[in-house]
């Protein structure tokens, strides 16, 4: 009688093991644009964007916010949750403007895009945000640069149109009512840099299209920080110091 119990104590667990596993679901987000028929990407000068643009969907974090005063620190708080680029088969098409990726959120808060880093996770709340960019390396390891004449747009959907029911929050994969999330381009409101839905926001640029979905902009490289000069100025005196020697 006791072995009984036991096995049906046993039994009991696993079927509340396996509806919890069938509770757990992961969330696929597609992003992009719409499919278009002509393009309405551009960069600073007005020029259609090219095979050398890369798009990235990804987060800053829930304690970094992006503007244009601590623009030299988005580099280093983006986590990367999805990636397209040229040809057609990575998601870009530059012939139509037309960008069309999707990745899945996992149950762990990983991306299920395997190209990209597993260590990063995106919780519940973060905002994402779309940042497109010239790589100027050929798409081989792209990542934005701050290098002479760099391109680069950065867009959301926040709250700054009074709905925040649309808002491009990464949602809570565990038992998520909606299993597929659509962030387009068309449906950003909000631009800490770049050109966005015929606006034009932050960066220089030297033409202004007709209408544009969006719009990269060109800004100085930022001058190196305090810090980083105080370095520099004690590692030239210790340089002299030896050379004396």
């Amino acid at each position: 009688m006791k072995t009984f119990r036991t096995s049906n104590c046993f039994l009991v667990s696993a079927v509340l093991a396996l509806g919890a596993a069938l509770h757990v679901q992961a969330t696929t987000i597609n992003w992009g644009t719409y499919f278009s028929v002509s393009s309405y990407l551009y960069d600073s000068s007005g020029a259609a964007i090219t095979d050398d643009f890369v798009f990235e969907l990804g987060s800053f974090g829930t304690s970094f916010t992006p503007t244009v005063s601590n623009i030299g620190q988005w580099q280093s708080n983006w986590k990367v949750f999805d990636r397209a680029s040229a040809p057609l088969g990575n998601g870009f098409d530059s012939a139509t403007g037309t960008v069309a990726a999707s990745a899945v959120l996992e149950t762990d808060f990983t991306t299920d895009n395997t190209s990209l880093s597993q260590l990063n996770t995106f919780a519940e709340g973060e905002h994402a945000y779309i940042w497109v960019y010239k790589d100027s390396f050929g798409n081989v390891s792209p990542s934005p640069s701050f290098a002479p004449g760099f391109q680069w747009a950065l867009v959301t959907n926040n709250a700054g149109d009074g709905t925040a029911a649309d808002d491009w929050l990464f949602p809570q994969p565990s038992g998520h009512v909606a299993s597929t999330l659509e962030w387009r381009i068309e449906d950003a409101t909000f631009s800490p840099f770049g050109g966005l839905n015929d606006s034009q926001y932050a960066g220089d640029f030297s033409s202004t299209p007709g209408a544009f979905v969006l719009q990269t902009h060109t800004a100085p490289v930022p001058e190196p920080s305090s810090a980083l000069l105080l370095a520099c100025t004690g590692l030239g005196i210790l340089l002299r110091r030896r050379s004396r020697r």
